[in-house]
C-alpha cells in the first residue's frame, strides 16, 4: 500500500472566486511569532474563554491554517527552523541555550533577514531572540539592521523558580534588553515582564512608521507572551475567564489590532503581508488549578511533547487584495516554509546550503489545485527523529503507534495493528529522511 498523500484541499471563501495576482513590487513582511501559545487559545481556533477579536478578524480577512507545524516543540530549535527554513538538527540546534552557556546558531547560516536585506529590505527584530547571546551571534550579525531584543527567554535569570536550582548558575539576576549589542534596559520583576507586550508594540509601531513609504521592510516581531511566568498589565488583569494567562493573550491580541491600525494609517495595509503563528505548544511547568495556562483545544500534549499539541500551531496569513479572505486551509504546512515563501516574494535566491522549506505561495493563493508542500513532515525531539506525518497518518517511531489525524487529532487510538503496511512504509520513509538530515547536518556555533 502506497503512503497516502494529503488529499484535503483548502476551502476557499473569496469575493471574486480567486485571489489577485501578486504585485510586481515586493511587499512589506511582518512575521509575528508568539511564545508557547496553544492551538486552542484563539477564538478562531475554538477558544471560548479568551476574546481575541483582532486575530479572529485577521483570520476572516486572510488564510487560516488548521494543520500548520512548528519544527520543534521547544523554543530555540523552533526559532532556528523558522529563520533558516531547516529542520533544527540540520543546523545543529537541538535544545535551548541558557545564559551561562556560550553557543548558538552558526553565523554562516542564512536567515530570512539576510536574504531580504540583500534585496533592499529594511530589517528589524523586536522581542525574543534566543539563538545565542554571544556578540557575534546576536541579530545585528544575522541580517537584522535594527533590533530591540531579549537575548533569551524572560524567565532565564538567576534564581528563577522553574529550574529546581538549575537557574542558580545563571550569571545575572535580571534579563537584559539589547539594542544592537548595547544593553538598554533590565527586567527584574513580574511587573517588568507585564510591560513587555506594550514595549514591543511601541517599538513595532515606531519601526513601521519610520520605514513607511521608503524601502520595503521585514519586521520579525517575536513576542514573549504568553510564555510563563506571566503577569498581565494592570489594565488587562481580570479581563478573561482564563485567569492571568488569558488576560495576557487578550492583551497580545489588542496589541496586534493596534499594529493593523498603524498599517492602515500609514497606507501600508494592502502592501504588507502579516504572518502570525507560535513557536510551540503551551507549557505546563507553572500551571496550577487556580492558574490555568494554555490550551491545545482538540489536540493532546504540549510543549516538549511529540503530540500534536506540541507541534501544531495557530497560523494566519493576511495580505489584503492579494491573498484570499476567509480561507481555511487544511493542507499541512510549516514554519519551515516561511523562508522560501519570503524569498519568492522578494525575488531572492535561496541559500546555497540545503534547506527543508517550500514556497507556500501556490497553496496560499490557489483554491483547489495547489499540491501539498509539506508531505511528509518530520517530528524531531532534540536531535532524535521521533515521528513522521504523511497525509493523514502520523507514526511514532519508538512506540510503533499509528494515528489517523483526520479523525483522531488527539491521538487516542493506535491503528498500527489494523494498518501494518502503512506503519512499515512510514517507518522506512522516516529512516531514509532522518538519515539524510543527519548526514547533511551542520554544526552549531560554539565559543572558541
Amino acid at each position: 500500500m502506497k503512503l497516502l498523500l494529503a488529499s484535503l484541499v483548502c476551502a476557499l471563501l473569496v469575493l471574486s472566486g480567486s485571489a489577485a495576482a501578486v504585485p510586481a513590487s515586493p511587499p512589506n513582511i511582518i512575521l509575528i511569532f508568539c511564545d508557547d501559545l496553544g492551538y486552542g487559545d484563539l477564538g478562531c481556533y475554538g477558544a471560548k474563554d479568551i476574546p481575541t477579536p483582532h486575530l479572529d478578524r485577521m483570520a476572516a480577512e486572510g488564510v487560516r491554517f488548521t494543520d500548520f507545524y512548528t519544527a520543534a516543540s521547544v523554543c530555540m530549535p523552533s526559532r532556528a527552523a523558522l529563520l533558516t527554513g531547516c529542520y533544527p538538527p540540520r543546523v545543529g540546534i537541538t535544545g535551548n541555550v541558557h545564559p551561562h552557556e556560550n553557543w548558538g546558531l552558526h553565523p554562516r547560516e542564512t536567515t530570512i533577514a539576510e536574504l531580504l536585506e540583500k534585496k533592499g529590505y529594511a530589517t528589524g527584530i523586536i522581542g525574543k531572540w534566543h539563538l545565542g547571546h554571544r556578540e557575534d551571534l546576536l541579530p545585528c550579525n544575522q541580517g537584522f539592521k535594527e533590533s530591540y531584543i531579549l537575548p533569551y527567554s524572560h524567565d532565564m535569570y538567576r534564581g528563577a523558580p522553574w529550574g529546581n536550582g538549575f537557574t542558580n548558575q545563571f550569571p545575572k539576576d535580571f534579563v537584559p534588553i539589547l539594542s544592537g549589542t548595547a544593553e538598554v534596559g533590565e527586567l527584574r520583576t513580574l511587573k517588568d515582564f507585564s510591560g513587555l507586550t506594550q514595549r514591543f508594540h511601541e517599538e513595532a509601531d515606531a519601526f513601521v512608521r519610520r520605514h513607511a513609504g521608503n524601502t520595503p521592510f521585514f519586521l520579525y516581531l517575536a513576542h514573549t507572551a504568553p510564555h510563563l511566568e506571566i503577569q498581565p498589565a494592570p489594565a488587562w488583569a481580570g479581563k478573561t475567564a482564563r485567569g492571568p494567562y488569558g488576560d495576557v493573550v487578550a492583551e497580545l491580541d489588542a496589541s496586534i489590532g493596534r499594529l493593523f491600525v498603524t498599517l492602515k494609517e500609514t497606507g501600508l495595509e494592502e502592501s504588507t503581508l502579516v504572518i502570525f503563528t507560535s513557536d510551540n505548544g503551551p507549557a505546563h511547568i507553572y500551571q496550577k488549578p487556580a492558574f490555568p495556562g494554555g490550551s491545545v483545544g482538540p489536540l493532546s500534549g504540549g510543549k516538549n511533547s511529540l503530540n500534536e499539541g506540541g507541534f501544531r500551531m495557530p497560523a494566519i496569513f493576511r495580505w489584503p487584495r492579494t491573498l484570499p479572505s476567509g480561507k481555511t486551509c487544511r493542507t499541512p504546512a510549516s514554519t519551515l516554509d516561511v523562508l522560501p515563501t519570503c524569498a519568492a516574494l522578494a525575488g531572492a535566491n535561496l541559500p546555497d546550503a540545503r534547506i527543508d522549506g517550500k514556497d507556500l505561495l501556490p497553496l496560499l493563493r490557489e483554491s483547489v489545485h495547489a499540491p501539498p508542500v509539506r508531505d511528509p513532515f518530520l517530528y524531531f525531539i532534540g536531535a532524535s527523529l521521533e515521528g513522521i506525518r504523511s497525509g493523514k497518518w502520523k507514526f511514532w517511531l519508538r512506540t510503533g503507534r499509528l494515528y489517523d489525524l483526520d479523525s483522531d487529532a488527539a491521538e487516542t487510538t493506535n491503528l498500527a495493528a489494523a494498518q501494518p503496511e502503512t506503519a512499515a512504509n512510514l517507518a522506512k520513509l522516516a529512516a531514509e529522511m532522518g538519515a539524510e538530515v543527519a548526514s547533511n547536518a551542520r554544526k552549531r556555533s560554539d565559543a572558541p
